[in-house]
């Protein structure tokens, strides 16, 4: 017979087993590929980021100090796209941070239709459900749908009126990443199916299809 102790040792091993099974992702190193598998270099730019999963802290995620991959190279997109007029550390900023300096930069290049974009997308990030407790499924505080649809419809205006070809794109996902939000799977894909497979190959393009697939 085992004694009192041995088992709750037992227990206690196996209690912080399995509270820390899905916390900590460090084994993984590529989304794709397992370990013994040889990476192209065509993949480099997914494999894993702490970033990618929720956290608690910036010990574990690595923010504040450390650019994840997939910010990275939209920074680097979004340069390109505004000709190189924007230097990348004021984009960052206007993405990730202070959006200040970034808007006025636009500004000053006339782009108009741009700055409403981003304002769209900055709302539609606080129009989201708000869980507080990441292991709890119950939402704090319910996703706004109906500001969410509007933002949905904003979009759908500024993809219509713009020349750009490459904010069209931003602005189709944008839409879908609002939908989701609001609940609407369904819109998703629907809109994906519609507007979303003509795409050129490129990052944002990359994120579309990630949601339609998702």
């Amino acid at each position: 017979m085992r004694s009192p102790v041995k088992v709750l040792a037992t227990i206690m091993a196996l209690s912080v087993s399995i509270a820390c099974a899905d916390y900590y992702y460090n084994v993984h190193r590529s989304l794709f590929y397992p370990e013994i598998a040889e990476k192209p270099a065509g993949t480099q730019p997914y494999f894993y980021t702490p970033n990618l999963y929720f956290s608690y802290d910036a010990f574990d995620t690595g923010y504040g100090t450390v650019r994840s991959n997939t910010d990275s190279l939209n920074i680097e997109v979004w340069y390109t796209s505004l000709d190189k007029k924007v230097k990348k550390e004021t984009i960052g900023a206007g993405l990730y941070g202070n959006s200040k300096a970034f808007d006025k930069s636009l500004r000053s290049l006339k782009m108009d239709d741009v700055i409403h974009y981003l304002e769209v997308i900055r709302r539609i990030d606080t129009l989201d459900a708000q869980v507080l407790d990441m292991w709890d499924n119950t939402d704090d505080k319910p996703a706004d749908v109906p500001k969410l649809i509007q933002a949905v419809d904003e979009l759908s205006t500024i993809s219509v009126q713009t020349s750009k070809k490459w904010l069209k794109y931003r602005c189709l996902y944008a839409q879908m990443k609002a939908l989701r939000f609001a609940g609407k799977n369904k819109d998703v894909i629907k809109l994906f199916e519609k507007s979303g497979k003509s795409q050129n190959p490129s990052l944002i393009a990359d994120m579309t299809t990630s949601l339609y697939a998702g």
